[in-house]
């Protein structure tokens, strides 16, 4: 192995997954710890941060439409977990944890557009004062930022659909056949 830095991100990234358990136990954790679990606060609280960069990016003509893409994810994280916390409530746990990696999957690509999305506010800021070499890097970003919103992002939303419809399939398969 090279110790490039690079490599040596990727390298230790796809190690996080294996140290920190799985994507399905990850993904098990914040919804039933850490969204059912507290009723959902601490993902109210992560909204309303969020909610100060959407303001911020609504009042810049040039981010305007990454706001609005990232604010109708809100409502359907919102409509997805009540969804699946009334499944919980009525006592069908194994159902509503059944598939929470997509949850999980969703959420932090949602994450990472919202943090893209106040880099580009930054960027934004700076960039009429920048010199050139600098104008570009800014430009980069703001690139980088539409590109994942309007290209990454929306891959997720079958996964949140199918969470949202609690989809049985994990649940309706025998486990004797795996």
């Amino acid at each position: 192995m090279r110790d490039h830095p690079v490599e040596r991100l990727w390298r230790d990234n796809r190690l996080n997954a294996i140290h920190e358990g799985t994507t399905g136990i990850q993904g098990l954790d914040l919804l039933g710890r850490k969204i059912l679990g507290d009723g959902g606060r601490a993902l109210g609280q992560l909204f309303e941060r969020a909610q100060k960069t959407l303001d911020a990016a609504d009042a810049v003509p040039q981010l305007q439409a990454e706001s609005v893409a990232l604010r109708a994810w809100i409502g359907q994280f919102a409509s997805a977990i009540q969804a699946v916390g009334a499944k919980a409530m009525a006592g069908e746990v194994d159902l509503a944890l059944a598939n929470a990696h997509w949850l999980l999957d969703a959420l932090g690509h949602w994450v990472i557009g919202w943090l893209w999305l106040d880099q580009g506010l930054a960027a934004q800021a700076r960039i009429a004062a920048a010199n050139a070499a600098e104008r570009k890097v800014y430009a980069g970003k703001l690139a980088a930022m539409r590109y994942f919103i309007a290209i990454e992002l929306p891959t997720k939303a079958p996964l949140l659909d199918a969470f949202a419809r609690l989809d049985r399939s994990v649940c309706d398969t025998d486990g004797d056949i795996l």
